[in-house]
Formats: C-alpha cells, structure tokens, sequence
C-alpha cells in the first residue's frame, strides 16, 4: 500500500512539473540511499584514505581595519555576554544553552532527542511527538561562532579563543559528517558552513595547527554535503539559494577562482529566477524575503575578493540586491517589515538584530555605493 501511494504521488506531480525535475530529484534521494555506505564511521576512513581532501583558505579580511569605525561594540552587547556564558537566544523560547556533547540532538525545550544515526533515516518532524526541529537547528547553525570572533578582534581576549575552540570542537566531535538531526537539511547544513567559514577567517592566526586542520576538515565535509544532496525541485526555492550561497562562500575562499566565479554564477542566476521585477522574493513573505536579501548580501561581501564592481556578474549581483531593497522601502515603515504569508525569523548571521529589521542590508548597500553611513 505504501509503495502503491508512492507511485500514485509521483504520477500526480508529473501532471504539475517536469518529467527531468523529478528524474533529478528521484538520483538526490536515490543518492541519499546509497551515501549510507560511505558515511558508516566503520568504512568512512577507508574511503577518506583514498580521498584527496585539500581545501586551503584564503583568511584575508580587512576586518581588522575597519572595527574602530564601527560606533557599537558587539563585545559590549547582551548577547555576547550570553554567548561566554554559554546560552544563546534561541527562536522564540528564549534563552537556551548551548549544547554540549549529545545535547546537540536534543530539543531541550520539549526534552526530545534525535538518535544519531544516518540522516536518512531520521525522522525530523517526528509528527507524533512534542518536539521542533528547528531548536536543535538553531543552535547548530553555529552563529554564535561569528559573534566570538567579531568580539575577539574588539578586546582581543584569550578567553574568548578558548570559548570558540570548546564550541567547535564540541559540535564537529559530536556531529559526525552525515549522521544525526543536524545534518538532514541541506540549508542548515550551508548556514552553519557559512560561519562556520567566516569565523574561521577572521580567527585562522589565532588557532594552533590541530585546531585548524579539524575545522578545514569539517568545512571540507560541508562543502561535500552541500555537494551532493541540493534542495532542487520543480520550483527550488530559499533552500536552494541558501546551498549555492554556502557553496560559492567555500569556492571564493578556497583559492579555486575558476570554481568560485561558476558557483557565483550560479547563485545570481538562481536569485534573478526567485526574486521578481518589482523585487520581491517569489515566496510572498517579507521575513523569508529578508533572509534571502541577506544571502544576496553575503555573497556581494565575498565576490568583491574576487571581482570589481564594473563586472558584469556583479553588475547583475548588485541590481537584485537594490530591486530587493526597494521591495521592502515600499512594504515597511522606519525600516520593519511587515508580515504576511509564510513566517520565520531565520537570519544567516545573527547580532541579536530582529527578524524584521532590514536597516543593516541597506548600511551595507550604502558601504557598497561608497555612500556615507552612520552604522
């Protein structure tokens, strides 16, 4: 009956979209299956034994030049406080901590837990019990890890190096490549490398030889992931854009410029099909809509370290983040969002900025136009 309904779906969703569109998404799943065999911890080190996993970062930023001009200082701020006593605000439930060990399966709100086995066989919406997804999600999205080290260039504190090496070795220690709740969503799994990614380069001088190699490592496995298994349907919507954002940020820093201008390519291309002529993100919901101006946001950031503002890809680049702006000039007031449709406060990189606020999208668009700003 199971395999009957299975095909009576499939045979409904040819009528809607395209016979190639379910053939990709039919090898994704079919993939899914097979990865099984090459996540195993007992066969994962064979396989690596026989893998050429290089990945070699390129950590300039010019961070360092510019944090006196910011007029806040985020180590100042509750939520770094928060962080260095390991709590983080989570959602709407508050202050929560952050986990170590397996709690990072856990929903502790709800006293739920993920068995950690191969994430294709997880059951994460576990629809029968008192539980959400998004909490354990949440967390491991790690952006807790860019506001340590935006931090640690401000007060340059020991303290805060130990903090942000006890977090990431926990999580990577804990979260084994493919296997748990943390690694059954491709979007979260391109959140958590873009952090993951930032934060490394902003910290690489500050970490031993081990340290680095560890994180270099799971950045690779990361990139792997969102290699193989990208949210693609019919009509791909924000997690597809969140996966070719993650992949173009890994791309631009690894010193593959060839790589990154495709996987740039590739982004623009996607955010042109999602966002409309008046700007407006096709999924009708202005909080999803800022998530997705934000995507855009962070990869103009990284493809300045690889072209001018006079080239065409950024030509195209910077027209969707404008267009995008005025979207959300003409649906807000004093720079809020309404809201309407679908509703989530997600954020890529999170100061403790509320969802609805777009006021730091247009600060950067400003810094971007060369025009004066006050942030």
């Amino acid at each position: 009956m199971k395999s009957l309904n299975r095909i009576n779906y499939y045979r409904e969703r040819l009528k809607e979209a395209s016979l190639t569109s379910i053939m990709v998404i039919l090898f994704i799943r079919f993939k899914k299956r097979v990865f099984n065999i090459y996540y195993t911890p007992l066969l994962r080190n064979f396989f690596l034994f026989f893998q050429k996993r290089k990945l070699h970062i390129n950590s300039s930023t010019t961070l360092n030049e510019n944090i006196n001009k910011c007029k806040k200082k985020l180590s100042n701020e509750r939520i770094f406080n928060l962080v260095m006593n390991d709590s983080f605000d989570c959602l709407g439930y508050g202050t929560i901590k952050i986990p170590k060990n397996d709690a990072w399966l856990n929903d502790s709100v709800h006293d739920y837990k993920w068995k950690l086995k191969y994430f294709n066989k997880i059951d994460f919406v576990a629809i029968n019990s008192r539980c959400d997804v998004k909490i354990p999600w949440e967390l491991s999205r790690l952006q807790f890890l860019v506001i340590l080290a935006y931090a640690f260039l401000e007060k340059n504190d020991q303290k805060i190096i130990t903090k942000y090496t006890n977090i990431i070795n926990d999580w990577i220690d804990s979260n084994p490549p493919g296997y748990g709740i943390n690694w059954t969503c491709t979007m979260e799994v391109a959140i958590r490398m873009t952090n993951l990614s930032i934060s490394y380069m902003i910290l690489e001088d500050c970490l031993s030889e081990d340290e680095r190699k560890k994180i270099i490592d799971s950045l690779y496995d990361h990139r792997e992931y969102v290699n193989s298994f990208p949210e693609l349907s019919d009509i791909p919507g924000n997690h597809y854009l969140s996966n070719l954002m993650g992949a173009f940020i890994i791309d631009s820093i690894s010193q593959n410029e060839g790589k990154a201008l495709i996987s740039l390519k590739e982004f623009i291309d996607e955010a042109q099909k999602q966002f409309l002529s008046d700007g407006c993100h096709f999924e009708m919901s202005p909080t999803y809509h800022r998530m997705c101006l934000e995507m855009v946001a962070i990869v103009t950031a990284f493809s300045l370290r690889l072209i001018s503002k006079d080239n065409d890809l950024f030509i195209q680049l910077n027209q969707i983040y404008n267009n995008g702006l005025s979207f959300c000039n003409n649906i807000s007031t004093s720079n809020i969002l309404s809201i309407f449709g679908d509703n989530d406060s997600g954020q890529i990189i999170w100061f403790e900025s509320n969802t609805r606020n777009y006021q730091s999208l247009k600060y950067f668009y400003e810094l971007i136009e060369n025009k004066k700003t006050n942030y």
